[in-house]
């Protein structure tokens, strides 16, 4: 006797009958089929479980190229310009990975920008690895064109806190198991994967090699640029100090500033060089007019202080000759003053380039 089919129940969620057919009987083309496609995809499972347990080694030379013995790493600039010996004793070096600034993106994605504000123009990429552990280091050697865009690339990457020493053509500073280093327009960053005494021994080795070199990474005459050397003689050392290529302090106009802050709370002291006197009393009047959006003039003796309506420090500059100096946020105006004025008497004579303070 027949089933008698069920009533369709509107608040039933599922079908009782989902999994009952209906055929009596299959073709042979469909069985044929079905089996070819079940051989087919165990076929290509086979091959995926074989490639993957037999790397192509090519596919990782990039990434850890091991080899048992490497070469050197080379000098010339078509390979790189890492300096002669980088390699630590007991250490081995893979192979270098060169970007520009079409590709550097590939590299650090999401940084690129903030480089390139500084002038990129090439990155060199080098991993080290020591022979008796699984410990690596990992280098970036940024060309940003000039000193002073890899000293400013530099200094926007200081965490608060970070000491810095200043070594002969630039400054650099060690932060737990990384080295960062500034050699005239290069800027070394150099991160081990432990903070092992190896590892820190190994960083010793690559500041000396860098700040000894005598090819490409040093280049000839390298010194600090002007702007931290006028910057010294108030008092503020090179790790204090930071270039802005552009936009210091948000303010559009103001471009290749130079600021050095007098201690953790202290103000900030600025300097620019600009194209002619006339045009460093346009900049210092744009300097005065951006304070001002922020608060009150104090006073009619020039230069025209500002303080400020939220936090209550003060900010001027003014124009020397073709240089702009100025100071930011101190919390008291008389000694704001007194800086000021010992940082128009540390500009140089009237005929001297800024690129040779």
């Amino acid at each position: 006797m027949a089933r008698a089919p069920k009533r369709y129940n509107p608040d039933q969620l599922f079908n009782p009958d989902g999994f009952r057919h209906y055929r009596r009987a299959y073709s042979h083309a469909e069985l044929r089929w079905g089996l070819s496609i079940l051989l087919g995809l165990i076929a290509i499972l086979s091959w995926v479980l074989y490639r993957g347990a037999r790397p192509d080694p090519a596919l990782f030379a990039a990434l850890t190229p091991m080899a048992r013995n490497p070469p050197k790493i080379p000098t010339s600039t078509a390979n790189g310009v890492f300096p002669k010996d980088l390699t630590p004793p007991g250490w081995r070096a893979g192979v270098i990975t060169s970007f520009d600034t079409k590709d550097v993106y590939k590299k650090i994605n999401g940084r690129e920008s903030y480089y390139k504000s500084f002038g990129f123009q090439r990155l060199d990429c080098v991993r080290l690895s020591q022979r008796s552990s699984s410990a690596t280091i990992d280098l970036e050697l940024f060309d940003q064109e000039q000193p002073q865009n890899a000293l400013g690339a530099y200094a926007g990457e200081r965490g608060e806190g970070q000491v810095d020493r200043v070594t002969p053509g630039g400054v650099a500073r060690v932060v737990r198991n990384a080295l960062y280093l500034v050699r005239g327009r290069y800027y070394l960053r150099a991160v081990g994967s432990d903070e092992s005494a190896a590892t820190l021994t190994a960083l010793k080795h690559i500041e000396a090699r860098f700040v000894g070199a005598k090819g490409a990474a040093k280049g000839p005459g390298q010194t600090l640029p002007w702007g931290y050397t006028l910057l010294a003689k108030v008092g503020i050392g090179a790790g204090a100090v930071t270039y802005e290529r552009e936009n210091a302090f948000s303010f559009e106009f103001a471009k290749d500033v130079y600021a050095g802050r007098l201690g953790k709370d202290g103000p900030q002291l600025f300097v620019m060089a600009a194209a002619s006197p006339e045009a460093a009393k346009t900049l210092a009047a744009q300097f005065h007019k951006s304070f001002s959006s922020y608060g009150d003039a104090v006073g009619k003796q020039a230069p025209g202080w500002v303080k400020d309506h939220f936090i209550g420090a003060f900010s001027t500059a003014s124009a020397i000759k073709r240089f702009v100096v100025g100071v930011r946020a101190a919390p008291k105006l008389a000694p704001a003053q007194k800086l000021l004025v010992q940082l128009e008497q540390a500009l140089p004579a009237e005929n001297t380039d800024d690129e040779d303070m």
